[in-house]
């Protein structure tokens, strides 16, 4: 729900820099894009929107965020991809972009607590070798007191 209501956000913020783009392109004459990074966690968050003049570069260099790996980056928008070495990226924009920046959540899954904290016994069980021990007793002086009558 929050990376929906935060995409929708952007979407919008970046409708409102596009149309204040075109309008100040008109009016000066020099082509200006905006960018915008999302960065795509479990809360997602934005930064920018950056100008980037007509013909310069804009270039990206990912933050490393706890808990995360980064994976990718994902553009909205007309580029041409300049260079990239690991995670920073040297983009030169056609228009304005959204530039999301995708990660793998590599958080450790916590191990369900034992609520016995004493491991469990292995070998034999000293209460079954008692029983065993008291049938064996009883079964041999069943055994002996019909001999000593039989004879």
């Amino acid at each position: 729900m929050k990376k929906a209501i935060a995409l929708m956000l952007s979407l919008l913020l970046l409708a409102s820099v596009i149309t204040v783009a075109f309008a100040l392109d008109s009016a000066t004459g020099d082509a200006e894009y905006k960018v915008i990074v999302i960065y795509e966690t479990k809360d997602p968050w934005s930064e920018g929107p950056f100008t980037v003049k007509e013909g310069d570069n804009y270039t990206l260099i990912v933050k490393t965020v706890d808990g995360y790996e980064f994976d990718k980056i994902k553009v909205e928008g007309e580029y041409e991809l300049i260079s990239q070495d690991g995670s920073t990226y040297v983009l030169k924009p056609k228009e304005s972009l959204v530039i999301h920046v995708l990660f793998k959540d590599v958080t450790p899954t916590p191990k369900p607590e034992d609520d016995n904290p004493v491991s469990p016994g292995t070998g034999l069980n000293p209460t079954l070798v008692a029983v065993a021990a008291m049938f064996a007793i009883c079964g041999v002086v069943v055994c002996t007191r019909k001999l000593l009558k039989n004879h």
